[in-house]
């Protein structure tokens, strides 16, 4: 049972929101390859990447297109409200998401 959200997904395969199957499928064929228990690789990453991968592609289109509009949302909710705070605040709060997004998402400081 795949329990990976659609970011964790896109993470583990290093796309973003707007790859297309594509943009996936090549990314997963890279990463199979480089982890692959019979070419060296991790058998538990090679795991990792193939249930992203069917994460990606077998998950319907309706529920891809919900998760990217509530992410919007959100975004847009905090975004409008931390505008409304003073520098100082604004500040702190940009480094402590900073600093949660690099605890939770080791790479994707390094893809930027």
């Amino acid at each position: 049972m795949n329990n990976l959200s659609l970011e964790q997904a896109r993470e583990i395969l290093e796309v973003d929101s707007l790859a297309d199957e594509r943009e996936i499928k090549t990314s997963y064929r890279k990463l199979a390859l480089k982890h692959h228990p019979d070419h060296g690789g991790d058998a538990h990453e090679f795991n990792r990447i193939r249930e992203a991968y069917d994460r990606l592609t077998k998950t319907p289109l309706s529920e891809i297109v919900a998760n990217d509009i509530e992410a919007m949302i959100f975004d847009d909710i905090f975004n409008s409200w931390l505008e409304n705070q003073d520098e100082s605040t604004q500040e702190t709060i940009r480094r402590q998401v900073d600093k949660v997004e690099k605890e939770a998402v080791p790479n994707k400081a390094s893809r930027k």
